[in-house]
């Protein structure tokens, strides 16, 4: 975050200076300086992007260096190959381009800007599913997606899209032989019934005991699925999260196959330690905190307990942990019962990899802080908490 700030400030102090002298030197600076704050963003979420280019095309004073600027911005991130970055275009078309604070440099332009934003805007990455209604193929009202609590692939073709026919091929292979709980939604774009027929039958994937298939339809074009879910062109593959949350969109086989597979290791790490379910017994170098005291031990998770007890995986240099140990601190004194016990796992990493191998073979710590919950009994009444202050 410090590099982005830095580059910001680079940049905006450019800015500034670039205004009165705009030679090709000088813009091939700026725009070298934009590059590298872009680069330096990617790791950020949407939003904090979202937030980030609007300062810096804010910042510009001169209106030129400003369309410039936010054309720069709009221009990566409208071709970025990275899934979901589209949504930062959209949101610079709204915010500057289509308010008219900014302009593009021709009407064509702005108006293919505008449609590609309406017809994406519903369908991003981290979005609900839009959810629509179509027809099976014996002509009865089918609603995409069901909502079945599974996760979910939707599949838009045409029998006359050869890149469709060798997607539908790949898609055929793959469905048809993988190891994961999926509904999969064929969505046909045409109109002629026969050929969809014999194209179902030939080259679609028909599922396994696992695999659930759907086809539909939409031969009067009523349900708008062009503008609700972008399909400008076929194919168009999304993967939706269990809850219909659009988690890939613009796939290919090989990303949906990658996607699929790490959803499916994301299963086996959360079922780890469910609720009910008592702690490993492995002894572990932590912290014990009740209300106002703390002391160093080495515990045996399982036999932590307490009305409540908290154990607490975190890392020193992750902001959001030190936010959780600051809510946990106001939950411990407000009650005398309760207690917590803190592994930092960067110090267990660094003096005892052996036993952290352990911790990560039993826990799920991708995303840290991880807190857990415990009753008198020692079993877990809560997973990946979020406490706020004065929560118990």
């Amino acid at each position: 975050m410090r590099r982005v700030l830095l580059i910001l400030s680079l940049c905006c102090s450019f800015a500034f200076s670039a205004a009165a002298q705009r030679d090709s030197l000088s813009m091939a600076k700026l725009y070298s300086l934009l590059d590298q704050y872009v680069a330096a963003m990617e790791d950020l979420d949407t939003p904090a992007k979202e937030a980030e280019c609007d300062m810096i095309v804010s910042s510009c004073q001169d209106s030129l260096l400003k369309q410039d600027v936010a054309l720069r911005l709009y221009s990566h991130y409208i071709s970025s190959t990275l899934m979901g970055e589209e949504a930062v275009a959209i949101h610079l078309f709204d915010r500057w381009f289509e308010s008219g604070e900014v302009k593009f440099k021709s009407g064509s332009d702005f108006y293919q800007a505008r449609i590609y934003a309406t017809f994406n805007r519903n369908s991003l990455v981290g979005l609900p599913s839009p959810v629509i209604e179509m027809q099976d193929s014996s002509g009865s009202p089918i609603t995409v997606p069901g909502g079945s609590g599974r996760r979910t692939i939707l599949y838009f073709y045409d029998i006359s899209c050869p890149k469709c026919s060798m997607e539908s091929v790949l898609l055929r292979y793959y469905l048809n032989d993988v190891d994961s709980e999926l509904d999969f939604y064929a969505l046909y774009c045409g109109s002629d019934a026969a050929e969809w027929e014999k194209y179902r039958s030939e080259r679609l994937p028909q599922g396994n005991s696992k695999v659930r298939v759907f086809h539909a339809w939409d031969p009067e074009g009523e349900s708008g699925f062009q503008m609700q879910f972008g399909v400008l062109q076929t194919p168009r593959l999304f993967l939706l999260d269990r809850d219909g949350t659009i988690i890939g969109r613009g796939l290919d086989i090989e990303a949906l196959r990658q996607m699929v597979s790490e959803a499916a290791a994301d299963d086996e790490l959360t079922m780890r330690n469910p609720e009910g379910a008592s702690l490993p017994s492995i002894k572990v170098p932590g912290v014990l905190k009740r209300c106002g005291k703390s002391s160093l031990k080495t515990l045996k998770l399982s036999s932590l307990r307490g009305s409540p007890a908290y154990l607490v995986f975190y890392s020193q240099t992750c902001s959001r942990c030190a936010a959780a140990l600051d809510s946990l601190d106001a939950v411990l004194s407000s009650s005398k019962r309760s207690k917590a016990f803190l592994v930092d796992v960067d110090e267990l990493m660094a003096e005892n990899p052996e036993l952290m191998g352990q911790l990560l073979d039993s826990f799920d710590l991708r995303v840290l802080p991880h807190v857990f919950s415990l009753d008198s009994h020692g079993r877990i009444t809560g997973r990946y908490l979020d406490l706020k202050d004065g929560e118990k």
